[in-house]
């Protein structure tokens, strides 16, 4: 029996897949060239979380994998075995717990928050505002400690699951070595020193200024004299006279988001550049035969087992060792799609000539996201197209 095309779910669930991911890297491309405010890039993040939203939502439904001649690479089996000596403890439940305390959590930007703490796990249950209580300056401190104590033996677990798998792991790609992003970033920071955030405000030029509102209202504050932050409120009779005070400066602090912003900017670039430098080099190295690959990923030792050969030759037998799309000598089984790769739906699979596969993989290579040939459009012989 040849592929069976007809009735196909792979059909139309890559061709949804495929519209989403063109969305998806559409908005990332729209982000990336986004001079706005941030207000107006939030509006994109979102769409952008909503388009992943229904990425997953289309995944829950998708083909099961087979349960035979399953490969896993060096990585998952060091997972399974892990897991098959230590298994894992159990993870912290939806907390249930009858006591509870409202107490005050301090943001890093110096901001606090009510929060109903649970008194036995430590979790956050939920957010409470803090004009419905006159007295919330006196609440305790949100204790961190005793969230972290809970989940303990769980976090260990994973500490060395993580140390155990990884310490015994070689690299993907072993032989080849990787950039070094903190060196890069250390480099960067010693020729373009940070500049503090108005939100990391711990400067001691502090002075108290008169700030006026846009609806009229007035107020004392204190305000630092580098960053511009309005550190705090003070009451107006503080100050011996109001009118006397400096004005607030509206501008300081925005210029040195603005500075910030730039050193941010700067930096990726500064990485980015390093990054495509360091990989070029490498190429280079590679090409002249100084350095050799072996690539130990799943996908490099996948084609080499003995899984991928049953699975293989299973395929070119059900498809009467024809080409599907043009009716040639198969030569070759290409991956529909590889969400199950290691343990493929026979229907991810299909029998071509080679000529066929470089064409497909052409035409899916000429766009910049996960762009796949559906069975439909491999059936009406991609060599006309």
């Amino acid at each position: 029996m040849p592929y069976p095309f007809y009735n196909n779910p792979l059909n139309g669930y890559l061709f949804d897949l495929r519209k989403l991911r063109g969305s998806e890297f559409a908005l990332y491309k729209e982000l990336a060239g986004s001079d706005s405010t941030w207000g107006s890039k939030k509006n994109i993040i979102d769409k952008i979380n909503k388009v992943q939203e229904e990425i997953r939502k289309l995944r829950r439904h998708s083909l099961p994998p087979r349960d035979f001649d399953i490969f896993l690479s060096s990585r998952e089996r060091l997972v399974v075995e892990y897991e098959e000596k230590h298994p894992c403890p159990l993870q912290t439940p939806k907390c249930s717990h009858p006591t509870t305390e409202l107490r005050i959590r301090i943001f890093r930007d110096n901001t606090k928050h009510v929060w109903e703490q649970c008194l036995t796990c430590g979790h956050k249950i939920s957010d409470q505002k803090k004009s419905d209580y006159q007295n919330w300056k006196t609440f305790p401190l949100f204790d961190h400690q005793l969230e972290q104590d809970w989940d303990k033996d769980y976090r260990d677990w994973w500490a060395r699951r993580n140390e155990y798998v990884f310490g015994n792991d070689k690299d993907v790609n072993e032989g080849v070595p990787s950039f070094d992003w903190d060196e890069a970033d250390q480099h960067f920071k010693t020729l373009y020193p940070r500049p503090i955030f108005p939100a990391e405000c711990s400067h001691d030029d502090k002075r108290v200024t008169k700030r006026c509102y846009k609806n009229g209202g007035h107020a004392v504050v204190e305000q630092c004299a580098i960053c511009g932050k309005h550190c705090k409120s003070l009451p107006k009779s503080a100050v011996t006279s109001f009118t006397s005070l400096p004005p607030f400066d509206e501008a300081l602090e925005p210029s040195l988001w603005e500075k910030t912003s730039q050193w941010h900017k700067k930096h990726h670039e500064h990485m980015e550049n390093e990054r495509e430098r360091f990989y070029s080099e490498i190429a280079a190295r590679i090409a002249s035969g100084e350095l050799t690959v072996i690539d130990n990923s799943k996908f490099g030792t996948y084609y080499e087992s003995e899984e991928w050969s049953n699975t293989r030759l299973r395929i070119l037998k059900r498809d009467d060792h024809e080409c599907q799309s043009c009716g040639a000598t198969a030569e070759c089984v290409h991956h529909i799609t590889y969400e199950r790769l290691g343990q493929e739906n026979d229907l991810d699979l299909i029998s071509l000539c080679n000529e066929c596969h470089e064409i497909i993989h052409c035409i899916q290579d000429d766009f910049q996201f996960s762009y796949r040939i559906v069975p439909d459009e491999i059936r009406v012989n991609v060599k006309n197209t």
